[in-house]
């Protein structure tokens, strides 16, 4: 659902950013998102693996100025784990899949400061908002090869802030190659990990503690 949700957000960006033309007077707006990868760190990182996900941003600026504000919303999957649930009379070789994932998700906003020319043009940021964190289970029958059924097994939330940059390398007059990176710190939380559900059963108390990452992000940007 988080992914779902990031990715409808990039595209719509896309759309509403696919040329100059699309930019309000008086100020550049640029849009875009991708595909990022998190590394735990501290206690986060004794209890969770690495972790993929993707990120969509929005940057207003003022026109010609180096300077503007940011809003980024992202999803990342650090753990996942499938079982089947057989049917009977099947042996347990016929049945219906569960899987589990735990993820958190990210809104943030802040000051950005970054270069309006050229074809490599740097930017650095300081972010803060919201995370987000669940565990979610989503079934599919053996015959369907979409989930048909999903619920929250637990979630929470906590304050969260980044700092980070990267560069955009332009690919046009209007679309560049985003590359970034960021240490992302997630207040005090509750959570469980890809080992906190063993079965369909089974649930473990969670763990609780800060979950700082470190994140990579591959994307592109639209405007300039």
């Amino acid at each position: 659902m988080a992914r779902s949700l990031v990715a409808s957000l990039v595209l719509a960006v896309a759309a509403v950013l696919g040329g100059p033309e699309a930019r309000a007077d008086g100020a550049d707006w640029l849009g875009g998102g991708g595909f990022h990868a998190g590394v735990p760190t501290g206690d986060f990182g004794e209890a969770a693996d690495e972790g993929w996900g993707v990120a969509g941003h929005l940057v207003v600026l003022p026109h010609e100025r180096p300077f503007g504000l940011r809003l980024e919303v992202s999803a990342l999957v650090y753990g996942s784990r499938s079982f089947t649930i057989p049917d009977p009379g099947t042996a347990g070789y016929v049945g219906d899949t569960v899987r589990t994932d735990t993820w958190f998700g990210n809104m943030l906003a802040g000051p950005e400061v970054r270069a309006r020319h050229g074809a490599v043009r740097p930017y650095a940021h300081v972010l803060a908002g919201v995370g987000y964190f669940a565990t979610t289970s989503e079934r599919s029958f053996y015959y369907e090869t979409v989930p048909v059924a999903g619920t929250t097994n637990f979630d929470d939330s906590t304050f969260a802030w980044a700092a980070g940059g990267g560069v955009e390398i332009a690919l046009g007059s209007s679309v560049s190659l985003d590359l970034g990176a960021r240490y992302l710190a997630n207040s005090t939380v509750d959570y469980f990990t890809e080992s906190s559900i063993a079965g369909p059963a089974e649930a473990l108390v969670p763990h609780r503690g800060e979950a700082h990452v470190v994140t990579f992000t591959v994307g592109v940007s639209f405007g300039r």
